[in-house]
């Protein structure tokens, strides 16, 4: 009668031959053999007997997932001698765009291509300028400032985009004529330094990809605004109204205030106040008995623009 895979390694199972009397058995008696193929067990005392079996394997596990990059990996165990064996998992196939695809095309050809004349390669480098400008884009709702105003730094951050493997921030005064270009080395941000207080400074972004040693650029973002001051506020509760007292500001156009049931502020409902004049602004129609929490931030026109001042810490008062 054939045995059950697991008896093999028992200790102390007797030679399959009976060669060995059952109270001489021990776990030294027989010596487990694994192979890629099967596991066997040779008696100790004749080598001429020989218990083998293939190995019996388990449904495996994933032990390295597969990317658009690199292969995975499956391991296999078997259920009786715990022996392993490997299974390479092809890469996963990429999603491409049709754009993406003709990026991919054009890049293999410029990089692999030596027999190219100038003029093709040329006519190349155009379509592919031209297909990265339309693909790389940053969306100017997704870009963001945080800004240090004691130590006079505004740091701007984005969203990472697929396929760019640089990206290139450009600010100036709204005075001055020419920008100012820094490279992030592929960093979703980069921090601004030696700003002026009330200064009022433009922002935008670009994507850009590397093809060989050539850089081609993505198109800007639309360009932000930003009016380096701020400001604070004191609130007073009033039945279904909130009183804030903002600290003046010389030279803002006016103040906006965010309020809401919310301490991040979120969905919170703006109030406009126009003319610098106007410090104390009146905030009606809310709910008694109610906590309100509540930011500032002073905001300059100048050239037909908008610029935004930095926002205040949260305060929050109760209505009566």
């Amino acid at each position: 009668m054939k045995k059950q895979l697991q008896s093999i390694y028992k200790p102390g199972i007797k030679c399959i031959t009976g060669c060995v009397k059952e109270n001489e058995v021990s776990e030294n008696d027989e010596r487990s053999i694994k192979s890629e193929e099967e596991h066997k067990r040779v008696c100790s005392n004749d080598e001429s007997h020989v218990e083998r079996e293939a190995h019996t394997w388990n449904d495996g596990e994933i032990t390295k997932q597969p990317t658009a990059e690199a292969e995975g990996e499956k391991t296999y165990t078997c259920t009786a001698c715990s022996a392993t064996r490997t299974e390479v998992i092809p890469n996963i196939a990429e999603k491409l765009t049709a754009a993406e695809a003709k990026i991919k095309e054009l890049e293999q050809k410029l990089v692999d291509d030596e027999a190219l004349s100038d003029s093709e390669k040329k006519a190349l480098e155009a379509e592919l300028e031209s297909l990265i400008k339309a693909s790389v884009k940053i969306s100017a709702s997704g870009i963001k400032t945080k800004e240090n105003y004691s130590r006079k730094t505004m740091k701007v951050s984005w969203s990472k985009v697929s396929g760019a493997t640089d990206y290139v921030v450009a600010y100036k005064t709204a005075a001055a004529k020419q920008w100012t270009e820094k490279q992030t080395g592929g960093k979703t941000s980069l921090t601004i330094k030696g700003l002026k207080a009330k200064g009022l400074y433009q922002f935008k972004v670009r994507a850009a990809r590397k093809v060989g040693d050539t850089l081609y650029y993505g198109n800007w973002s639309k360009t932000g605004y930003k009016y380096f001051a701020k400001t604070t506020q004191k609130l007073t509760g009033k039945k279904r109204q909130i009183i804030v007292k903002v600290k003046k500001v010389k030279g803002a156009t006016g103040y906006k205030v965010l309020y809401g049931t919310k301490k991040s502020v979120s969905a919170a409902k703006v109030k406009t106040s126009k003319g610098v004049g106007k410090v104390k602004i009146k905030v009606g129609r809310l709910k008694s008995k109610k906590t309100y929490y509540v930011r500032v931030y002073p905001y300059k026109k100048s050239g037909g623009k908008t610029y935004t001042g930095i926002m205040s810490a949260v305060k929050k008062v109760k209505t009566k």
